[in-house]
């Protein structure tokens, strides 16, 4: 047995499926509440790109900048010892061939920095 006060709360929150307005007024506030979160999103990548910048927006935020800058010189080594490699195997003289497996040597080192910089820096996140 339920008390008038119990009726009258469950009327309140119950919703009723045959109702068109209601529906309509739902399917409406559902839409605009949609609307709403669009134009909010769309305006933080606003503000985002506004302050990113160009740079910002090819290498990253201020978090995670230094790590795609490491990267690259990660690479920039990699591809000078390469090279440096290839020249040192095709020089003619010896004390051209030893100049370039010393920029062989550097290239590597400076590879190496980078990625440690990369492998510390994530671990401190």
């Amino acid at each position: 047995m339920a008390s008038e006060r119990d009726k009258a709360k469950s009327a309140i929150t119950r919703t009723d499926s045959t109702d068109p307005e209601l529906a309509a007024a739902l399917a409406e506030g559902k839409q605009e509440q949609y609307r709403i979160t669009v134009e909010n999103n769309r305006h933080k990548e606003a503000i985002q790109a506004g302050e990113l910048g160009r740079m910002g927006q090819w290498l990253g935020g201020e978090k995670m900048a230094p790590i795609v800058i490491a990267a690259i010189v990660v690479v920039a080594g990699l591809l000078g010892a390469f090279l440096s490699g290839y020249m040192a195997s095709t020089s003619q003289r010896p004390d051209a061939a030893d100049y370039w497996y010393r920029m062989v040597q550097t290239s590597l080192a400076l590879s190496a920095s980078a990625l440690s910089f990369i492998f510390g820096r994530t671990g401190r996140r």
